[in-house]
């Protein structure tokens, strides 16, 4: 809905990846600042009060990006009404595939950065109930991080739980593996920025609904989260020298399978930030300074091809559940902070870049 809505505005829109648009104000010349959001739901129950709450069963936007949609809504509103100050043009990229972390990839892979007027920088924000409404949190340099999510199978031999010398039960392995990973980050991991790793595990199997049976296997699905590289790598080989051993251990077989590639981390450009700054400042703020944090995003393959920024927008208090919670609910008001500081930033890119390029006309 949000989507059509924008493209009803705009002066021309295009689709992309079944249910990706982009919405496109201004001349149709360059230089040009893509705006970007993601616009899946995600399989978390809504138990809100909400004038708003999800009317679809066990589907609601606890992820922020139906606010982050309406948001952009807000942001292309102000486009419309003042596009004819726009001094080049603005693209505002709905994007489906976000939870997945795939629709990045793919609408860049149709064109969406490189379609006439190719895009010249990227302007990204969402919000957070971690933050008081309002606020705006970023840092130059990484901003988010990497991210690999795994799964490890551990087989062993299934059975009837009443004759269980003639099985082999993986279930104990997996639990002393889920126990763990949990000794990795506080007994392994030095506790340095480069080093850190965040290992999660957020789903178990036993294939086996029965409760007299021994399963044949198990399995547990997780992600790794890190700042370096480096970190990734020996994390990846840790767990899997772990799940292997801990299976032998209890004569069983364990694998570790890498799900999907992964997702690089948000890179804010340091020139690009230093525009972004003064927007901030002349709109009476202050950027709220923040550690590198170790969410991903697969907007991070924007931020890999064309330079840009991207920031939080506060939304909660004291009181707020966090995202993905099924009592997460952001505050309304935050979405107007939001697309008021969206516009701003883009229309402050957009503008120094020309002064830029006067600049450099006069000199030659």
């Amino acid at each position: 809905m949000g989507a059509s809505t924008s493209t009803g505005w705009a002066s021309d829109s295009h689709s992309y990846d079944g249910n990706g648009v982009v919405a496109q104000f201004g001349t149709g010349k360059n230089p040009c600042v893509a705006i970007i959001t993601g616009i899946d739901g995600v399989n978390i129950p809504d138990k809100t009060e909400s004038s708003f709450k999800s009317k679809c069963e066990n589907i609601s936007h606890t992820a922020g990006n139906g606010y982050n949609t309406a948001m952009m809504l807000g942001v292309a509103k102000m486009f419309k009404e003042a596009e004819k100050q726009i001094d080049g043009t603005v693209k505002i990229i709905f994007q489906p595939k976000h939870e997945s972390e795939e629709g990045a990839q793919q609408m860049i892979k149709e064109g969406v950065l490189t379609q006439s007027p190719q895009v010249d920088y990227m302007i990204g924000a969402q919000i957070d109930t971690k933050y008081e409404t309002g606020k705006i949190v970023s840092t130059p340099g990484t901003f988010f991080g990497y991210k690999q999510t795994f799964k490890v199978t551990i087989q062993g031999r299934g059975g009837h739980s009443g004759v269980q010398t003639y099985a082999v039960d993986p279930i104990p392995p997996m639990a002393t593996l889920f126990t763990k990973l949990s000794d990795y980050y506080a007994r392994e991991v030095h506790f340095m920025p480069e080093n850190i790793a965040f290992v999660t595990v957020g789903d178990v199997q036993s294939y086996n609904n029965a409760t007299n049976v021994i399963p044949d296997k198990t399995s547990m699905t997780g992600t790794i989260r890190t700042y370096t590289m480096k970190a990734m790598e020996d994390s990846i080989k840790r767990i899997t020298e772990m799940a292997k051993n801990i299976a032998m251990s209890y004569n069983c077989n364990a694998s570790f399978k890498k799900i999907g590639d992964i997702t690089p981390p948000i890179e804010n450009d340091q020139t690009t930030y230093k525009v972004f700054e003064e927007a901030v400042s002349t709109a009476s703020k202050k950027i709220e300074p923040s550690e590198p944090q170790l969410i991903s995003s697969d907007f991070s393959y924007y931020y890999k091809s064309v330079p840009g920024v991207h920031f939080i927008v506060g939304a909660g208090d004291q009181n707020s559940f966090p995202m993905y919670s099924p009592y997460f609910a952001a505050d309304p008001n935050s979405l107007v902070h939001g697309a008021a500081m969206i516009t701003h930033a883009t229309m402050k890119t957009m503008n120094h870049h020309n002064k830029d390029t006067e600049g450099n006309k006069d000199e030659l």
